[in-house]
């Protein structure tokens, strides 16, 4: 992996790297990118020289240890937790690094995470609709797991993040494990499976959304009157075509079975959103509970839709959770 820039972490043993761009997924429209920020050394104030563990943010690290030794540059690092971060887009695609998931990358990347951007396609920019989305997601899995040497991560401990439609994609991408539709591209030897998922304020279930942003009294989206805006976004003008099938599809409750293994899901709506009603990370979670799996709901007080609901405190739950259950 070319290395672009070094910052210095404020964790003060763990200094950062952020990659290039560089290619997961080849597709008709255009390649898609990631771009990666990791820990790249722990280092440690010279001690007696006996082994001990790897501790980051006072949690040891299973298996991991510190020799007690500066570690000079280019000396291997234990592999490192991976967390794909997907950006919002209104389902019109990703196309470029979204600079305002860097803070994020970072502040995971200082808690010991190997952080990963991706681009993804959408309505507006490719004419790419459901399931799209999260087919380069399960492929953005795929290609660090594949690839999981050279950028350092363990791959056997992967999640996903992200907020509005990318919390939408993370949910449908890593609650959907088996589904084979959402599966193409390169790498399919490898597992799309993941550990935990976490969804900021994601419109998860369209079939319910119009209705549960009425009884909640938020603000109705232009022209939303039978169906939600959402739907529109993610279909373009091939919603209206089969709209019980696409209301159906493109929720995720829908997709939810007792018959495999989920992954943890972390849910977090701000309670000051005007877009998103808690009624949707709720029920989610209930439904994934229903069938078995584990899941844990967080109401942000004053929290508003966007970057809005990123705290320290925020930042400190989602660690945690991480370390839980990734």
């Amino acid at each position: 992996m070319e290395i672009t820039a070094s910052i210095i972490s404020e964790t003060p043993d763990i200094q950062l790297s952020i990659s290039g761009e560089i290619i997961y997924a080849h597709r008709e429209t255009r390649d898609l990118h990631m771009q990666i920020v990791s820990p790249s050394r722990i280092v440690r104030p010279q001690n007696s020289g006996k082994e001990k563990p790897l501790i980051v943010e006072g949690v040891e690290l299973p298996g991991r240890h510190n020799d007690g030794k500066r570690q000079p540059p280019g000396r291997s690092i234990p592999k490192s937790p991976a967390v794909i971060l997907v950006p919002g887009s209104g389902f019109d695609g990703v196309r470029g690094i979204a600079v305002q998931e860097i803070d994020t990358a970072v502040n995971l990347a200082q808690r010991g995470f190997t952080a990963a951007i991706i681009e993804y396609r959408g309505s507006y920019f490719d004419d790419a609709h459901y399931p799209a989305y999260a087919q380069d997601v399960k492929e953005a899995v795929r290609f660090l797991r594949a690839n999981a040497e050279e950028y350092g991560v363990d791959p056997d401990h992967i999640a996903l993040l992200g907020g509005s439609s990318g919390g939408h994609a993370v949910a449908m991408a890593g609650l959907t494990p088996g589904e084979e539709i959402f599966d193409i591209g390169d790498n399919l030897n490898q597992s799309s499976e993941v550990n935990a998922v976490i969804c900021f304020f994601g419109p998860v279930d369209p079939q319910d959304l119009l209705a549960d942003r009425m009884e909640e009294h938020k603000q109705l989206r232009p022209g939303e009157k039978n169906y939600p805006f959402e739907a529109y976004e993610i279909y373009a003008e091939e919603f209206e075509k089969d709209i019980e099938k696409h209301l159906f599809e493109s929720s995720v409750s829908n997709h939810i079975r007792n018959d495999v293994k989920l992954p943890a899901l972390a849910c977090f709506t701000g309670d000051k959103d005007g877009l998103i009603p808690l009624r949707q990370g709720l029920r989610l979670c209930q439904n994934v509970r229903d069938a078995g799996g584990v899941s844990e709901f967080y109401r942000i007080i004053g929290g508003e839709h966007g970057r809005g609901c990123f705290f320290e405190r925020t930042y400190e739950l989602i660690s945690k959770f991480l370390r839980l259950y990734i």
